[in-house]
């Protein structure tokens, strides 16, 4: 198999993702091309630092490529319509974008990359190395990265494998979403597991309704995590949940608001988890 990495490697915060992606190759035997522009040139179709007799990979070439790893150290360093050329040339490979300190939350707020998935610099061990070695595992690919590249977070959910997750759920879970189609998702997910599971509005929340049952989990889908009203928000779900785990699912979660709404003194037993993921990630205890 072939493995590229285009980008900045020379950056210290892409080193540690370097190493990862080279020890995962050299225990497939993929072989890895890398090359530090990925900018592409619409009239040639090569990229724009590429001459004719450059031994570099041209686009053309790329279609032997079995994975695509784009390290961005800074917005605008490529752009969606480069992604485009090279999916255009190889549909099928997955394209994984690792984004650098420089670059959190461009994703709310700039260009959208269709197909790709995207993790920060920081989540990349957590989340991104495990998938890669699902990917290339000797007895077949699996896992994240073997989805259509048009999947939607809402389709990984559906096609997830339930048999993925190792342990059965029997919490009591309230999810609080208006997405009618996430949260019917989360809601056969968790029951699918063996939980009790229920949805609410986030939006009209009442945190001073009578509510029967004794909730273990609550599962928050985020607007915004930027929202300056949020922080009032969830101190409501807090106040009618005292002491229960809340999951803040949320979609490019820059560091800083990840690490503040993970501040045991301000929040307790508060996790947030980026979209897409899986249910693993979802159900651990943190």
């Amino acid at each position: 198999m072939k493995l590229f990495i285009g980008g900045k490697l020379s950056r210290e915060e892409f080193h540690e993702l370097e190493r990862d992606v080279r020890t995962v190759a050299d225990r497939t035997n993929a072989q890895i091309v890398t090359r530090e522009r990925v900018n592409v040139d619409s009239d040639s179709g090569r990229f724009e630092d590429e001459t004719f007799d450059d031994g570099a990979p041209s686009l053309r070439s790329l279609s032997e490529v079995d994975f695509f790893i784009l390290c961005r150290s800074f917005p605008n360093e490529f752009t969606s319509s480069d992604v485009e050329a090279i999916r255009r040339v190889n549909p099928l490979a997955p394209i994984v974008l690792i984004a650098g300190a420089l670059c959190e939350g461009e994703e709310r707020t700039g260009e959208r990359f269709v197909g790709v998935r995207r993790f920060y610099v920081e989540t990349w061990r957590g989340e991104g190395r495990r998938e890669l070695e699902r990917f290339f595992d000797p007895t077949g690919s699996k896992g994240l990265f073997t989805k259509s590249p048009l999947a939607s977070t809402v389709d990984l959910l559906v096609s997830s494998d339930v048999d993925e997750c190792k342990e059965s759920c029997s919490e009591n879970v309230l999810i609080l979403a208006d997405d009618p189609d996430l949260g019917a998702c989360l809601q056969n997910g968790f029951k699918e597991r063996g939980c009790v599971a229920s949805v609410e509005s986030l939006v009209r929340f009442d945190p001073s309704a009578e509510r029967a049952e004794k909730r273990t989990r609550v599962v928050v889908d985020t607007i915004d995590l930027s929202d300056p009203t949020f922080p009032e928000r969830l101190t409501s779900i807090k106040r009618a949940f005292p002491g229960v785990p809340i999951v803040l699912l949320a979609f490019a979660p820059r560091v800083d608001e990840t690490r503040y709404y993970e501040r045991r003194d301000l929040w307790g037993r508060t996790r947030v988890v980026a979209k897409p993921f899986d249910w693993e990630d979802l159900l651990d205890e943190g």
